[in-house]
């Protein structure tokens, strides 16, 4: 609390001292359209500033939530869509930014061609796991299904937690087509209603692809993504970074599942090779072993059979999409109505070229003022916690210390990146969406294998500049703020700075402080 105190005070003092230099009155910011005036702030805070708002706001049927950041984001669709529709519209070369862009948005905003195309796009696909012969052939799809759509355990390359100058391959739990282990196992009637729901929304799929005794395959899905849920780890455990910390060599982990044609799995990871990794949850992989050699090749190709349709889903033909959007939007969320397709289709071009759209963004929408303003409340968020880290009593000395050395490593990015993405690699084409997709998910799985062995690229930015959201890295000790999270008050430059700090903190600086907290 004391920390608290002293950050406020300083803040105040700094603000005070620039403020005086400045004679022009400032506007507070504050923004007092939604206060409810017959609730007394100090009776319920939250119902004294929302309630006005509370009463009179309906919650838009296509929307599970709606906040500030919900209008921020909608906002920053409409700007995007600009940036794409630009694009598309413009006679650009084979592989450029424009034709990738315009190419991928017109794949998917083209529904006419979809209803006529139907699921052929999934087909060769769908071949690849008819042509599933033996443990030997699962083994490699295994390993191909957790690319391309899911698989019951999957791998990725990340930063070693417990040496963070270093990359290393991670293994966890996977495979579940429902949240979360609790869907398959909680048993209160709302669970019991989604999974009911679930088994029909997968035999309705099954139906809708043209396959015959849906309903035995729907069960069939279940009945595998019960047993491995069973052993899932349950999301609390799953944040523990001791627990979730299992450093194994390859040898332990084929050692765990011997029945699988390790040689070929790993030949399908897109990984020349796995000399160490860590095992998020290491018995989950022990008690899978019998789940994966007791369930027949048959009942295996309905699961991935499965596991296609639901992840291109909303890729497909009108029929397929709002099934998909019944089930996961309005059963598990409460949505009522699906979003306009161009607003769908910000989304699917965001997600597979985001800082291609970025760097136009950035152009367009952010300028170097708001970022300096930024960076000026970030130095005195920093100046504030040297002072009163000194002042806390309850701190040894050499915490002290070790506090101080990490304020000052303390890394904020603001805006956009220094260095953007490469998509050179990438091919888009107008007519296959799903090949698209597919494109996209095997490029980005590319440039995460790729990490292994090579330097931690500190320039790499994990959410592109129109994303609206911030995030504390506690690995690279970095906060990551982005232009259009700042659009509203940063970038107004009139609002008092205080207004603005108390918007940082919230946005951002609490990620944090809730981590200097962990330290001290």
């Amino acid at each position: 609390m004391r920390l608290h105190f002293y950050y406020i005070i300083s803040i105040l003092l700094i603000i005070s001292c620039s403020s005086m230099k400045d004679k022009e009155m400032l506007s507070s910011g504050i923004d007092f359209d939604r206060v409810d005036t017959t609730v007394r702030p100090q009776d319920d805070f939250y119902r004294h500033v929302n309630g006005k708002w509370l009463k009179e706001f309906d919650l838009p049927e296509d929307k599970s939530r709606y906040g500030t950041f919900t209008i921020l984001r909608e906002n920053a669709r409409e700007d995007v869509r600009k940036i794409i529709e630009e694009a598309a519209d413009k006679n650009s070369s084979k592989g450029s930014d424009n034709q990738k862009i315009g190419d991928l948005y017109h794949s998917y905003m083209d529904t006419a061609s979809l209803e006529q195309i139907g699921v052929k796009n999934l087909q060769k696909e769908m071949t690849k796991i008819s042509e599933i012969k033996d443990m030997s052939d699962l083994s490699e799809y295994m390993a191909y299904a957790d690319i391309i759509t899911t698989a019951p355990f999957g791998i990725y390359v990340y930063i070693d937690s417990k040496n963070p100058t270093e990359h290393v391959t991670y293994l966890s739990q996977s495979g579940l087509g429902l949240p979360n282990r609790g869907y398959y196992m909680d048993d209160d009637e709302k669970s019991k209603n989604i999974r009911k729901e679930y088994v029909t929304h997968v035999g309705k799929m099954f139906q809708l692809y043209g396959m015959k005794n849906s309903k035995d395959l729907a069960k069939t899905v279940m009945n595998i993504e019960t047993r491995l849920a069973k052993f899932h780890w349950k999301k609390e455990k799953n944040r523990d970074p001791v627990a979730t910390y299992n450093l194994s060599s390859m040898s332990e982990l084929t050692s765990m599942i011997p029945g699988l044609d390790w040689g070929r799995w790993l030949n399908a990871t897109d990984m020349a090779e796995i000399d160490k990794i860590i095992i998020r949850q290491p018995d989950y992989i022990q008690n899978i072993n019998n789940i994966i050699m007791e369930t027949s090749i048959s009942d295996w190709k309905t699961y991935y059979r499965w596991a296609l349709i639901n992840r291109f889903a909303s890729l497909l033909s009108s029929d397929f999409d709002k099934q998909n959007f019944h089930f996961y939007r309005t059963v598990l969320s409460g949505v009522k109505k699906m979003e306009p397709r161009w607003k769908r289709g910000v989304g699917v071009v965001s997600g597979a070229m985001g800082e291609i759209i970025g760097k136009v963004y950035v152009d367009k929408h952010f300028d170097q003022k708001a970022k300096d303003r930024m960076i000026e409340l970030v130095e005195n968020l920093r100046k504030a916690y040297k002072n009163g880290i000194e002042e806390l009593e309850w701190m040894s000395d050499s915490t002290k210390v070790q506090a101080q050395y990490k304020l000052k490593k303390f890394r904020p990015k603001i805006g956009f990146p220094n260095k953007w993405k490469d998509y050179s690699q990438l091919s888009i084409n107008s007519d296959n969406l799903v090949n698209n997709i597919r494109n996209s998910i095997l490029d980005r799985t590319r440039k995460n294998r790729e990490k292994l062995g090579k330097p931690i690229d500190k320039e790499e930015w994990g959410m592109t500049p129109q994303t609206v959201n911030a995030y504390y890295s506690p690995l690279l000790n970095e906060t990551r703020q982005y232009a259009r999270s700042q659009d509203k008050w940063f970038k107004k430059e009139k609002i008092d700075l205080f207004v603005d700090l108390t918007n940082l903190e919230r946005i951002d600086v609490h990620k944090y402080i809730c981590d200097i907290y962990s330290v001290i």
